[in-house]
């Protein structure tokens, strides 16, 4: 994903524990179904992640401030422990077939108190259960439930079900979608345009928050949105994409270029050929796309020659 764009660079952090029983759990477990008189360290565990691990990483490491916590069983637990007692620690949470019935279901109620309290949460939460049946599903379907009815604005919930994968598969069968809908793609898809520029401007500053560096809209993306939207004859969206391309790369002939195509459309011909002299004063013969331009230029000048001329 990282090679193709789909994602940054990322660093993994694998945690051997010594009792995963004692580490991941936050309360003490007292259903005979599961090892009685277990559990209860998971708040001490956050803490050596929060105060002692992640501090090391980021002493040692090349790193910036977007952070994944994943686990699978009652490490799929403890993220939604995480989750809801330290909210901000992570930026995503992946939680790969949660052992949500642990201890009288109390992580479980925690996290529906917590959606319940909190109506915004910029989060990003993966939840996926393979062939698990009795308390485990049980607890897990009512909880998914719960999620979907009250999801606070502003939280990414991605839910995936695998009939057919073990329990102890699960964490491998959800990886790539765990993350794949995690990061937004450098290429920004159409699709995601729901309010014009705006939207434009409101992806990459999500985009380069994950990449802990300023990512600027690419010209050509722009560029393909702003066509698409030509295409389908939303001119007031195509022209104020076009717009903000030539804004933002002044430099760029294709920027004047798609301007100037939405304006001849509308019969704005001098305005079209402004653009596409501009666009000439950036080119000189043989460069790709300088015959193109002098032609258009030519094509223009014509028109608006006649149109003097009536």
């Amino acid at each position: 994903m990282q090679k193709i764009q789909g994602a940054p660079e990322a660093i993994v952090v694998a945690i051997e524990s010594k009792n995963r029983t004692w580490d991941l759990t936050p309360t003490v477990n007292q259903d005979p179904r599961g090892p009685v008189g277990q559990g209860g360290g998971a708040d001490g565990f956050l803490n050596f992640i929060e105060k002692e691990l992640i501090s090391y990483i980021d002493d040692n490491y090349r790193t910036h401030d977007f952070k994944m916590i994943s686990g699978g069983s009652i490490g799929g637990l403890f993220v939604l422990h995480a989750m809801q007692s330290q909210p901000f620690l992570f930026d995503a949470h992946f939680a790969y077939s949660p052992a949500v019935w642990w201890a009288d279901r109390t992580t479980a109620k925690r996290v529906k108190k917590f959606l319940t309290n909190n109506k915004t949460y910029k989060s990003y939460l993966y939840m996926n259960m393979g062939n698990e049946s009795g308390e485990m599903r049980e607890v897990y379907e009512d909880l998914l439930s719960f999620m979907k009815s009250n999801q606070p604005e502003g939280m990414r919930f991605v839910n995936q079900a695998f009939p057919d994968v073990p329990h102890g598969l699960t964490s491998a069968a959800g990886q790539f979608n765990a993350y794949h809908n995690l990061f937004f793609p450098i290429e920004m898809p159409t699709i995601k345009v729901t309010n014009g520029v705006q939207s434009i401007i409101e992806y990459y500053a999500k985009v380069s928050h994950q990449r802990g560096k300023i990512i600027a809209p690419p010209e050509m993306v722009v560029n393909r949105i702003a066509y698409e939207f030509f295409q389908r004859r939303e001119l007031e969206t195509a022209v104020a994409l076009f717009k903000y391309n030539l804004k933002t790369y002044p430099n760029h002939t294709y920027a004047y270029g798609g301007l100037a195509d939405v304006y001849q459309s509308m019969n704005k011909r001098e305005e079209a050929h402004s653009l596409i002299k501009s666009a000439l004063t950036l080119l000189k013969p043989g460069d790709e796309a300088y015959e193109y331009y002098k032609n258009m230029d030519a094509e223009l000048a014509d028109d608006n020659k006649d149109k003097a001329t009536f």
